[in-house]
């Protein structure tokens, strides 16, 4: 038998197949019920939770975790609050983590209930840059790819380009205001752009200060191998620095 088999049959279910219906509850002890809702996914389903809690002086409950932001998901909510609540509001709205199943409806809580949102992070917002691409010059010719000399170049370039005219355009054409603050940006990447972060932060540790780098190219491409010594020769710098790196990534 398995080890996955054996630990299977170490559990206990207390409830059996028993299932909360759409739109209902099952509680499990006193102030703590149990809600399933659909997802048009794989994983079919969501398990999300009603907390009966005091909160800023009101009674109420904390919803924990909210499904996606879909039609079906919120009249599954409708049912819950005329059937579930026991007459008392949505006091606070507590997300465990940033799935869209999880996070999804959170917004329409919060505004219905004029309740907080308690979560790990604040509201999040995801800039998502591709490296430039110069056109073929002429008929039947490759174009240039720009991604090597943007991403693994050293200096303050890549870091200006974003603080200077990507994050401005980006604010100016969507109606936000980013924080300012570089204990409130993270900047990350993969291979090339894993190392274009952690040069945007290196050069302007004023703008960023989180960097999560993935199998960097630290490497002889355009001076990168230098930061090793860099590194130890530079005053210590503000910034907290996630680096993840693997073997055989190039498959040979």
């Amino acid at each position: 038998m398995s080890l996955a088999a054996e630990l299977e049959r170490a559990l206990h279910y207390p409830l059996g197949d028993q299932l909360p219906p759409p739109g209902r509850a099952t509680e499990l002890r006193p102030g703590v019920k149990w809600l399933r809702m659909q997802l048009p996914f794989a994983l079919d389903h969501i398990n999300l939770w009603l907390l009966r809690d005091r909160f800023q002086g009101r009674e109420g409950w904390t919803v924990v975790d909210t499904c996606i932001d879909r039609a079906e998901s919120r009249a599954d909510w409708e049912k819950v609050f005329e059937a579930e609540l026991e007459g008392l509001p949505i006091v606070r709205v507590l997300v465990t983590h940033m799935h869209p199943d999880h996070v999804g409806l959170a917004h329409w809580l919060c505004e219905r209930w004029n309740a907080p949102l308690w979560s790990r992070m604040p509201v999040t917002v995801g800039l998502f840059v591709n490296p430039g691409v110069c056109p073929a010059p002429r008929e039947g010719a490759q174009p240039r790819f720009n991604r090597s000399y943007e991403y693994d170049g050293m200096g303050d370039a890549y870091a200006r380009f974003l603080i200077e005219e990507m994050i401005p355009h980006a604010e100016q054409a969507h109606g936000f205001k980013a924080s300012a603050n570089p204990d409130d940006r993270g900047i990350c990447g993969a291979s090339s752009g894993a190392i274009a972060a952690f040069t945007a932060a290196w050069e302007r540790p004023d703008a960023f200060r989180r960097v999560y780098s993935m199998i960097g190219t630290y490497v002889g491409l355009r001076g990168g191998d230098a930061y090793p010594t860099l590194i130890r020769k530079t005053e210590p710098k503000p910034l907290r620095i996630f680096i993840e790196d693997g073997e055989n990534d190039q498959n040979i």
